[in-house]
């Protein structure tokens, strides 16, 4: 959780300077914006209640959260072909997918927060979901564009993933799915779905099945615990803006105070960093469907926009900012492909 991401981040950064890559990178409005929210959550920390919680927090931010950002960045730089570094983004995620779901199905644990609902270890149930929720996307994605022969590995690694994905329960994740799904589906590239009408009939069937028959045999999917705690989350992140308007009251500080995550970006800004926060949050998100909608970049396929939704969706209903690692690379990924952040071959 904590070295993983410093090394990835320091292997990548020291690969640039020893390829003498640095001249390449350029500081972006899209950097000074990430970059902002730390500059932010220091600011707040030395006006709220606890400064070292602050300052733990606005680090957990910038070494666990921003720093995907960067990573995905500072990738790029090595790579300057579109093509390519989205390619072998996704095969990493549907690799890194196929691997856990494996491990998942094989150590068949159920969380112990939640009844019935798939984990690794004893650890939350909705990381696990974030991660084969991506590989879905990607599944689906490559199945509906790999034709023939082509189309096999994809078709394999599709069951474990999904059924995992969906053993996993965890109701936020499945929505943001089905949302990236619809994207991927309505989108012109993707009339090849008629094509292949057999393979969307019967993925969509299977899933229609599984999740009848967890609703079925498990009422807590409906409406239980964890919707609860999101409005109760939802109602003090309200009270706490209106209490503290202008810088919140501190980043870190909802967290100790109530004992439970925001479950919003939105929410969480406001609370912890008042209308300042909900500016910055509303501008970085804002600047990522403005990017998609103009389309600078040329972007001939809509995975990358897909996956976003799929990941902006669930940061709406759950966890805390800094947690969603794979939000920020996303937002990367759509600054690099859709508003042509960074120049190079685009053939994606």
């Amino acid at each position: 959780n904590v070295l993983g991401p410093l090394i990835c981040f320091v292997t990548i950064f020291s690969k640039v300077i020893l390829k003498d890559k640095v001249s390449l990178v350029r500081f972006k409005f899209a950097d000074g914006i990430i970059f902002g929210f730390f500059l932010l959550y220091i600011l707040s920390a030395f006006f709220s209640n606890d400064l070292v919680i602050g300052l733990e927090f606005s680090l957990r931010y910038l070494f666990l959260g921003a720093s995907f950002y960067f990573f995905a960045r500072f990738s790029y730089v090595l790579y300057l072909d579109k093509g390519k570094f989205i390619n072998d983004y996704m095969h990493g995620i549907l690799i890194t997918g196929f691997i856990v779901a494996v491990t998942a199905l094989m150590q068949n644990n159920s969380s112990s927060q939640y009844t019935m609902r798939l984990t690794v270890g004893d650890s939350s149930t909705i990381p696990l979901a974030i991660t084969l929720g991506q590989a879905a996307v990607v599944n689906v994605y490559y199945i509906m564009t790999q034709k023939g022969k082509k189309s096999i590995p994809y078709l394999i690694s599709f069951l474990p993933i999904v059924y995992a994905f969906l053993a996993a329960n965890t109701r936020s994740v499945v929505i943001g799915f089905i949302l990236a799904l619809l994207l991927l589906l309505s989108s012109d590239k993707f009339s090849i779905v008629r094509k292949n009408f057999g393979k969307v009939l019967l993925a969509i069937s299977g899933m229609a099945v599984f999740i009848g028959y967890i609703i079925t045999n498990n009422a807590e999917l409906v409406y239980g615990q964890s919707e609860s705690e999101r409005i109760d989350a939802w109602h003090h992140a309200i009270a706490t803006f209106y209490e503290h308007p202008i810088l919140g009251e501190g980043v870190g500080i909802f967290i100790q105070r109530f004992n439970m995550y925001p479950h919003n970006i939105f929410f969480e800004s406001a609370a912890e960093t008042g209308i300042v926060g909900i500016l910055l949050t509303v501008v970085l998100i804002g600047s990522c469907f403005y990017s998609i909608i103009t389309n600078k970049g040329d972007v001939k396929t809509p995975v990358v926009a897909a996956m976003f939704i799929f990941l902006f969706f669930v940061s709406l209903v759950s966890l805390s900012f800094w947690m969603h690692k794979a939000l920020f690379t996303s937002i990367a990924l759509i600054f690099i492909t859709y508003g042509n952040l960074e120049k190079g071959q685009n053939n994606f």
